[in-house]
């Protein structure tokens, strides 16, 4: 999915996650609210599919329209 301005971002839970890092086919995606909070949650895709979730969060879900 992508945001407004474009951002590749993905859903998973309740959180969403924007992509910060590729290298090849691996992406590194971060807590959209990583700035803001220093939340520490990461999820590791790799063409596509899901190889690592830590998905621990610091703050609760926040509303984000697409």
């Amino acid at each position: 999915m992508l945001s407004r301005d474009g951002e590749s971002l993905m859903k998973l839970g309740d959180f969403t996650f924007t992509r910060e890092m590729c290298t090849g086919d691996r992406s590194c995606w971060y807590c959209y609210t990583h700035n803001n909070h220093g939340c520490p949650a990461r999820v590791y895709t790799d063409r596509d599919k899901l190889v690592f979730a830590k998905n621990f969060h610091n703050h609760p879900p926040t509303e984000f329209f697409v």
